[in-house]
């Protein structure tokens, strides 16, 4: 899990070119083959289509595939930031429709991927047990913490399951003490 200012310490020390794979994951809960398998036109009028993703299909073979369950397609609103954040990577590194292009102009391989987050975690001096899919737990917990109900938060993370979805949200001492002092119902 992030700890306050995190978010802030990696999105800092990334290469620019990772920096929207970051907020993609901690803002809006995305993961890592859902934003390797995005395509420019999924953004739009200020939402984000997610409906396939990057990985193995075959041994040793990668290409887009389906999303990890039906219901992880879904629509997510993106904040107006974000949306320019996006806009100023597409201009900058998209190749074609590919977002996050790797060699030869396909997405980014996961061994990259998973290079370039390592690299984040060491140069911001976070836990080095930190997976990028924690992020989405970040995210959920975000969500809650902005008033969210377990449905919205489910239908954001594409979860099926409250089970699953509640399990990426954490309990933070601040939100523990609204709620203690009467500050936040919920």
């Amino acid at each position: 899990t992030l700890e306050d200012g995190e978010l802030e310490k990696l999105v800092m020390v990334s290469a620019e070119s990772f920096r929207l794979a970051i907020y993609l994951g901690a803002v809006l809960g995305l993961r890592r083959g859902e934003i390797r398998g995005l395509k420019t036109s999924d953004l739009s009028d200020g939402v984000l289509r997610v409906r396939r993703s990057w990985g193995e299909v075959s041994e040793g073979v990668s290409g887009y595939k389906p999303t990890k369950t039906e219901g992880s397609n879904r629509d997510v609103p993106v904040p107006e930031w974000l949306v320019k954040t996006w806009n100023e990577h597409l201009s900058k590194f998209a190749v074609g429709e590919v977002v996050f292009p790797g060699r030869g102009g396909t997405p980014i391989s996961s061994d990259v991927f998973h290079d370039r987050w390592n690299k984040v975690k060491k140069d911001a001096g976070v836990n080095p047990k930190l997976h990028f899919h924690d992020l989405r737990g970040y995210a959920g917990t975000e969500f809650v913490k902005k008033g969210a109900t377990e449905r919205e938060v489910m239908a954001l993370l594409g979860h099926t399951s409250t089970q699953v979805s509640l399990s990426y949200q954490k309990a933070t001492l601040s939100a523990l003490s609204e709620v203690m002092d009467g500050r936040r119902k919920g």
